[in-house]
């Protein structure tokens, strides 16, 4: 694995004369262990490409005959293909070097800005206005380590750009890669020499980003004391100024090398997180109730439960919720996976955010927690949450988990509707129908057979499947029940996938609920009046009309009595 990428060109540039001047630069600023912040170095959106030929056209107004400037650079690129560093690139025919430039830096997440300085430290091919073949052969020193030749493998100003923006990524040994690049990461103090000649000597640097890192994988020694003093100039015989020619470029034709400093509150927490926060990327910030600053992979905040982070992909369901201000509130832990099975949490002060692959994040507010908690949370009978809590105007409040749903109102509490139960109670127009609301849980927590009680009745669940077995008629308050359980399955009426029941109403043939399916409705019926039953078949010309969650059968002037006769007895029950 290459590690010390320095050019035989660079040598002179790095270690015998310095590159030409630019704009001046306070070299004074110069600090070795925040070179560059994360955030201006990773930053793959920093400028276009007709940007970058615009600034290449303000560096070299005419190139000399015979030469070909990188202003006025054509060239034919190849495919790359996408893995863990880089998004890959499509080759294409009479590329300029800005569009190399631009699309490499998008690509591989590297600042356009810095590559054109590596460009610039490297070769001087900025501001060369008669460029050899060679410089572009080893345009960004890729490939060409201090004591050996270059590979011939990286020649060429594509594979130069893309094969350093490509190095630079791999050193912050990005997830799906080994951890290979440790010897000058950050957060930690590393010695680093100040010229390839060990016997110059070197002083201990603290890392402070990853950025910073990268140019010392790069370019492995810092300047001396008399490098500095130089500016742009000669220091002496232990100089060295690849990174103070880094330095100097940057902030000539760019600016500031820093971005947003971590602030002091969130110093410590950044320490010990910063893999997965990366670089700032805005100032930090503060309420009444506590502070924030945002990062390459979240934010930190601090309130009156401590200082805690919150990942990318927890921030926009949180912000759903209205992050720190909604109901949800401040974090008050870390990310949890260790007792969640597949998936993980994260708490706050209103609740839980819960994730997983099959079911993205989902909010548990810490009312329907406790119902959770006792239903065994994911362990339990009613598994992980599949939907956020959602509420109606009537301020009837579900959330839908794996194997049941959480129903909560003012009147009734927080109740669980298995699936089984859930279904047919949609049926019945779940709070607006019939049956109202649930006023109880499953009488057998998690079992395949058991009784659930609603407001308007009680749903039975037998095998698995669940019917009504009484209610309460709205017009009469006729109380109906016992299904026909001498009905076989597959039987005259349907079978008992039609179990519902209803009462009579005057003047209707029925009100048929029971349905296989939109618009279909069961062709026949089981009668009773007084010790008599008998299956029915319904009368023809009937019409279906959907009224809240029900199926009437409008139209007919009686309901049979027998197989071929018509007649009405009032408090006379069916099931279908």
């Amino acid at each position: 694995m290459l590690v010390i990428v320095v050019s035989v060109l660079q040598a002179v540039a790095t270690f015998g004369a310095p590159a030409p001047a630019a704009q001046a630069a306070d070299a004074g600023a110069f600090d070795p262990g925040r070179i560059i912040d994360d955030s201006i170095f990773f930053n793959g959106d920093a400028m276009t490409a007709r940007q970058v030929q615009d600034f290449l056209e303000t560096k070299v107004s005419s190139c000399q005959a015979g030469y070909t400037c990188l202003k006025d650079l054509r060239l034919d690129t190849t495919n790359k293909p996408a893995d863990q560093m880089c998004g890959g690139y499509t080759g294409r025919a009479y590329q300029s070097a800005a569009d190399v430039i631009e699309a490499v830096g998008k690509s591989c997440g590297i600042s356009q800005k810095v590559l054109l300085v590596t460009l610039q430290k490297e070769q001087g091919l900025v501001t060369h206005t008669w460029p050899s073949e060679w410089r572009y052969m080893a345009a960004m020193g890729q490939g060409c380590p201090d004591t050996a030749a270059c590979n011939e493998a990286y020649y060429g100003f594509f594979n130069q750009v893309y094969g350093a923006a490509h190095q630079m990524k791999r050193y912050a040994n990005p997830p799906g890669t080994s951890n290979f690049f440790t010897w000058y990461a950050p957060g930690r103090t590393w010695n680093v020499l100040f010229h390839p000649n060990s016997a110059c000597g070197s002083s201990p640097v603290y890392i402070q980003n990853q950025a910073t890192a990268d140019l010392y994988y790069y370019t492995p020694y810092q300047p001396n004391s008399a490098a500095l003093a130089a500016g742009y100039g000669t220091g002496d015989a232990c100089s060295s100024y690849g990174n103070r020619n880094f330095f100097n470029y940057f902030t000539a034709w760019f600016g500031s090398t820093k971005g947003y400093d971590v602030s002091a509150e969130f110093a410590d927490y950044f320490a010990a997180n910063r893999s997965w926060l990366g670089y700032t990327t805005g100032p930090a910030s503060c309420a009444s109730t506590g502070c924030s600053q945002a990062f390459q992979g979240g934010m930190v905040f601090r309130s009156a439960g401590g200082v805690h982070g919150v990942r990318n992909d927890y921030l926009a369901s949180w912000g759903n919720y209205g992050r720190e201000f909604g109901v949800v509130g401040y974090p008050t832990s870390e990310v949890s996976c260790g007792d969640m099975g597949n998936s993980c949490r994260q708490e706050f002060q209103g609740g839980w955010l819960v994730q997983n692959s099959s079911i993205g994040v989902r909010y548990v507010s810490s009312a329907f927690l406790a119902v959770w908690f006792n239903w065994g949370r994911e362990y339990g009978a009613m598994g992980l949450p599949i939907s956020d809590a959602g509420c109606t105007s009537d301020g009837v409040c579900l959330q839908a988990f794996q194997g049941a749903w959480i129903v909560q109102h003012a009147s009734v509490g927080a109740r669980v509707v298995p699936n089984s139960v859930f279904t047919t109670w949609s049926n019945w127009g779940r709070q607006g129908g019939t049956l109202a609301l649930p006023i109880a849980d499953p009488s057998v927590p998690g079992g395949a057979d058991f009784i659930q009680a609603f407001q308007g009745g009680v749903i039975t669940v037998s095998g698995g499947v669940g019917r009504v077995s009484s209610t309460v008629d709205p017009w009469f308050d006729t109380v109906i029940r016992s299904p026909w359980a001498r009905v076989p399955e597959g039987g005259a009426v349907g079978g008992s996938g039609f179990g519902q029941l209803h009462a009579a109403v005057p003047g209707w043939c029925d009100h048929c609920l029971g349905r296989r399916g939109p618009g279909v409705v069961d062709g026949g019926s089981v009668v009773r009046h007084g010790d008599q039953e008998s299956v029915a078949g319904c009368v023809a010309g009937f019409a279906v009309v959907h009224a809240g969650w029900r199926w009437l059968l409008s139209g007919v002037p009686g309901w049979l009595d027998g197989e071929e006769r018509c007649g009405f007895v009032r408090g006379s029950e069916r099931s279908a």
